[in-house]
C-alpha cells in the first residue's frame, strides 16, 4: 500500500479494503495481517479491513496480507490454481513475523522505560558522573602534578645561593618562561662583574663595555652582542638612542631567540624539565573525556533533560587538563624548592636585616638574582634600610659606596632606564619574529595556490593536445 521507495512523510495513512462478501459474512474466517511499522493498526469491520498508521516516515513500508477461503473469489482462471495447502505454512510465517514484531516491540518498550528511568534519575546519574570527574581532576592536580615534590619544601628560608646557576637560568626555572627579567638580570650581572658599566650623566644613561668577554658564557656574549654591537656602536650604548619607533632588525630579533634557546637548552641539559602524563595515561584520559562529552550529548538527546548538558564542559576541562598536565623532574623539583626558599629570604627584608649582610658585593649579587626572581624592589628596600643603619661596609670597612658598580648615587634612575630599555627591545624583537612567522605562512599559502594553478594548466594543456592533435601548436 505504501512502498519503501516513497520519499515523503505522511501524517496519517488509512486504507480500507472491501472483501467481496456480504456484510453478514462470518469474517472470523478471514485472517488479516499487517506488515510495516509496529505502531500500525489493523481491524476487521463487517466485510471491510481497515489499516491505519500515523506518522509514516520515508523508507518504511505498509502492506496487507489477507487470507480468505478460495470460494470467496467468483472469477478466476482455473489453470492458475496451485493445488497445495498453504494455509498452515502462511500461518506459521505470520506467527514467526508476529513473534519478531512482539520482541521488537518489547525491546522498544524496554528502551523507553530505560530512557524514562534515566530521565527520572538525572540528578543521581549526573552526580555520579561529576564525582568520577572530580576524582580524575584530583588525581591530575593533587597527585600527578605533585609527583617528585621536594622534601625541602619545609625549609622556608635559605640565606645563601643554592647553586652557581646563572640569573637567567634561575628566572626561567622559577617563572617557567624566559623574558624581560632574565635579560635584565643578565645585564645587571655583567655590570656587577664589571664587564659592563652603567652610568647616568647629563640626562644620558650609557652602558659601556669596559671588561673582557673572554670568560663569559655563550648566553652572556649574546646579550653583549645585542646591546653593545647591534643597538650600540660596538663600545657603548646610549639608552636614549632607542626611540619609541625604533625597530629591531630581523638579525637582532633572531639573536634574542638564540639567547632564549641557550637558556632552554641549559635547562634541558641539567634535567631541569617537566615530565608529561605519558602516552598510555593520556589515551585513557582522552577516551574518558570523549565519553563525558558525547555521552552527555546522547543523554540529553534521549531524555531532553538539559541537566546532562553540564557533562559537556566537564569532558572538555578533563581533556585540556590531561593534555597540559605535567610535573617537575626530581632535579627540577629540588632546584625550585631551594630557590623558592632563597626567594622567600629575599622577599622578607626583615630576614635580610636580621642576617646583617655587611658586604656590598653580596648585596649586589643578591640583587641580580632578585631581579630574575621578581623581588628586586624588596631587596632594594632592605638594602636602603641596612645602609641607613650603617650595616653595609665596603672591603676596607668604610661606609663608602662610591666604587659599587650597581648601588651608586645614580642607581635608581639608571636602573629604571635600563629596565625600560630591556622591556622595549624584547617586546619589539618578539613582534618582529611574529611578523616573520606570518610572512612565512603567507608564502606557504601562495606556493600552494601557485602549484594548484600550474597543475590545472598542465591538465588543460594535455586535454587540448588530445583534441587538436598535430594542430595544437598552431
Amino acid at each position: 500500500m505504501v512502498g519503501q521507495d516513497w520519499q515523503q512523510g505522511i501524517s496519517t495513512v488509512k486504507v480500507t479494503i472491501e472483501i467481496p462478501v456480504s456484510k453478514d459474512y462470518d469474517n472470523s474466517k478471514i485472517l488479516v495481517f499487517g506488515h510495516g511499522p509496529l505502531t500500525g493498526e489493523v481491524d476487521k469491520v463487517e466485510n471491510t479491513v481497515v489499516y491505519k498508521l500515523d506518522d509514516y516516515y520515508p523508507g518504511d513500508f505498509l502492506e496487507a496480507h489477507i487470507l480468505m477461503d478460495p470460494v470467496i473469489f467468483s472469477e478466476f482462471d482455473v489453470s492458475k490454481v496451485i493445488h497445495k495447502n498453504m494455509k498452515q505454512e502462511l500461518l506459521d510465517m505470520e506467527a514467526r513475523l508476529a513473534d519478531e514484531a512482539n520482541e521488537e516491540r518489547d525491546n522498544a518498550l524496554r528502551r523507553e522505560e530505560n530512557i524514562q528511568k534515566l530521565s527520572d534519575n538525572a540528578k543521581t546519574i549526573f552526580g555520579v558522573e561529576a564525582s568520577i570527574w572530580a576524582v580524575l581532576m584530583y588525581y591530575i592536580h593533587m597527585v600527578f602534578k605533585r609527583k617528585n615534590k621536594s622534601k625541602n619544601n619545609n625549609i622556608k628560608y635559605l640565606r645563601e645561593l643554592p647553586d652557581d646557576s646563572s640569573p637567567a637560568l634561575v628566572g626561567g626555572v622559577m617563572t617557567k618562561s624566559v623574558n624581560d627579567n632574565e635579560i635584565l638580570a643578565t645585564i645587571v650581572d655583567l655590570i656587577r662583574k664589571k664587564v659592563l658599566t652603567l652610568e647616568t650623566s647629563d640626562k644620558k644613561t650609557i652602558i659601556t663595555l669596559t671588561g673582557s668577554t673572554g670568560l663569559l658564557s655563550a648566553q652572556e656574549k649574546t646579550i653583549i652582542d645585542i646591546y653593545i654591537n647591534d643597538f650600540g656602536d660596538g663600545r657603548l650604548l646610549d639608552l636614549k638612542s632607542i626611540g619609541f619607533f625604533h625597530k629591531v632588525p630581523m638579525t637582532t630579533a633572531g639573536k634574542f631567540e638564540k639567547w632564549s634557546d641557550y637558556i632552554i637548552n641549559e635547562m634541558n641539559r641539567k634535567d631541569l624539565v617537566y615530565e608529561h602524563i605519558g602516552c598510555g595515561a593520556t589515551l585513557i584520559f582522552v577516551l574518558l573525556s570523549i565519553i563525558f562529552t558525547f555521552g552527555s550529548l546522547i543523554q540529553t538527546a534521549l531524555t531532553n533533560n538539559t541537566l546532562f548538558m553540564f557533562g559537556i564542559p566537564l569532558g572538555v576541562v578533563l581533556f585540556f587538563s590531561a593534555g597540559t598536565a605535567k610535573y617537575p623532574s626530581k632535579k627540577l623539583a629540588e632546584t625550585m624548592s631551594k630557590w623558592q626558599a632563597f626567594k622567600n629570604f629575599l622577599s622578607d627584608y626583615s630576614q635580610l636585616e636580621e642576617a646583617k649582610i655587611t658586604s656590598i658585593h653580596l648585596w649586589e649579587q643578591y640583587f641580580v638574582y632578585a631581579i630574575a626572581l621578581g623581588v628586586s624592589d624588596k631587596v632594594v628596600k632592605a638594602y636602603r634600610k641596612a645602609l641607613d643603619m650603617g650595616i653595609i661596609k665596603d672591603t676596607d670597612g668604610i661606609n663608602n659606596l662610591t666604587y659599587s658598580p650597581i648601588f651608586n648615587s645614580n642607581f635608581s634612575h639608571s636602573f629604571s632606564n635600563l629596565n625600560s630599555l630591556v622591556s622595549k627591545t624584547n617586546s619589539r624583537a618578539s613582534s618582529a619574529l611574529l611578523q616573520v612567522e606570518d610572512q612565512v605562512h603567507l608564502v606557504e599559502v601562495e606556493d600552494l595556490v601557485l602549484a594548484h594553478l600550474v597543475e590545472e594548466a598542465l591538465v588543460e594543456e594535455a586535454e587540448a593536445s588530445k583534441i587538436y592533435g598535430d594542430n595544437y601548436e598552431k
